[in-house]
C-alpha cells in the first residue's frame, strides 16, 4: 500500500497519526471498490457456469451487498481504540510500537507490521 500524507520521509510522526493515515487510505481505497462495482457488469457465459459450480452467481461480491457509507472519523476512532484494547500490534522495522503516542520515523526501507490477536476458545 502506497500511502501519501502530508508527512516527509524520514519526519517524525506519532503512531496515531501514521494510523489514523492508513485507516483514511483503506476507507478511499474500500469506497473506490465499492463505485466500481456499481457498474453495470456482464458475465460471460464461462464465468456464469464457474460460478454455478460453486452454488452462487454474483454480480459484484459481498461488498455491493453492503448497504451505509463508512464514516472515515468513526473508522479511525475505531482502530485507535483497537490498538488501545490490544486487538492488534504495530512493529516498524521489527521492533514493537507501544503506544499510539509513540514517536514513529518512517524511511523509504521500513518495513510496518500490523498483526491482528485472536483470543482462542477456551484460554
Amino acid at each position: 500500500m502506497l500511502l501519501r500524507t502530508d508527512t516527509e520521509i524520514g519526519q517524525t510522526l506519532l503512531l496515531r497519526d501514521l494510523i489514523a493515515a492508513l485507516v483514511r487510505v483503506e476507507v478511499q481505497t474500500f469506497r473506490l471498490r465499492q463505485q466500481e462495482r456499481r457498474m453495470l457488469s456482464v458475465l460471460s457465459a464461462q464465468e456464469i457456469n464457474d460460478a454455478a459450480q460453486t452454488g452462487k452467481i454474483s454480480m459484484g461480491g459481498e461488498e455491493a451487498q453492503a448497504s451505509g457509507e463508512v464514516d472515515e472519523d468513526e473508522a479511525v476512532q475505531v482502530a485507535l481504540q483497537g490498538f488501545v484494547d490490544g486487538i492488534y500490534l504495530v512493529f516498524l522495522d521489527g521492533q514493537p510500537l507501544r503506544a499510539l503516542d509513540a514517536p514513529v520515523q518512517l524511511h523509504l526501507d521500513s518495513f510496518l507490521l500490523f498483526i491482528r490477536l485472536v483470543a482462542l476458545v477456551g484460554g
